[in-house]
């Protein structure tokens, strides 16, 4: 004889379909088989779900990657640029791009900083097949600010730091795949400096000046 692991029965066990259950409470053990084979359902459902929103994903991207390379998506400039306009100067015709530092006391990742957007707006011009002869990127930061005796906060303006022209003939040329932006900064020429910029630019060299040689010889 057994017991009845509900009702604590006892009962033959030969005369049953379970050892652990007397005939009449035979019914529990499919009912617990349904509550698992719901919860199966259940997590292939979300798998499923899951498996499907990375593939869109992942299509999303690649729909736009390729948009993007052909054209298809307008280019957003670096939140560090103020302005870019097209010029005509001595016949010559430039694009002109204001590029403002993150602050002055961000001193050498500052200007490093600069120069990565500089390579993306020379790569975007380069795709488009523009007919500017140069490219001049005019490097400004804020001067002022901080805070008065009351805590309050004092105004700033623009200060220009220094410009630096790059030759449409010169950016063709690089081989962007073995250039660093440090050396980016050696094909350039710098001109208006100011003395804001020769202190940015000071501290950019103490820890660059392996990598920017030609730049750094003025500073």
């Amino acid at each position: 004889m057994a017991r009845c692991m509900i009702c604590n029965v006892e009962f033959d066990p030969a005369s049953g379909s379970s050892k652990s259950f007397c005939p009449k409470h035979c019914a529990p053990i499919p009912q617990n088989k349904s509550i698992f084979a719901k919860v199966d359902v259940g997590l292939r459902a979300i798998m499923g779900l899951a498996i499907l929103t990375l593939i869109s994903i992942f299509l999303i991207a690649l729909i736009y990657s390729c948009a993007q390379s052909h054209g298809l998506v307008e280019f957003t400039y670096p939140r560090s640029v103020l302005d870019h306009k097209t010029s005509v100067i001595d016949g010559n015709t430039e694009l002109d791009v204001t590029i403002k530092l993150r602050g002055w006391d961000a001193g050498a990742g500052d200007v490093y900083s600069a120069t990565q957007d500089m390579e993306e707006i020379m790569k975007h011009e380069l795709k488009e097949g523009g007919a500017e002869q140069n490219t001049v990127f005019h490097i400004v930061g804020d001067a002022g600010g901080g805070y008065d005796n009351y805590g309050n906060p004092r105004p700033t303006h623009l200060i220009g730091a220094f410009d630096i022209r790059y030759s449409m003939e010169d950016i063709r040329q690089i081989n962007w795949d073995h250039i660093s932006e440090f050396r980016l900064l050696n094909l350039g020429i710098v001109s208006g400096i100011t003395p804001a910029g020769v202190g940015v630019a000071k501290e950019y060299c103490e820890k660059n000046r392996e990598y920017s040689q030609v730049f750094c010889e003025g500073f």
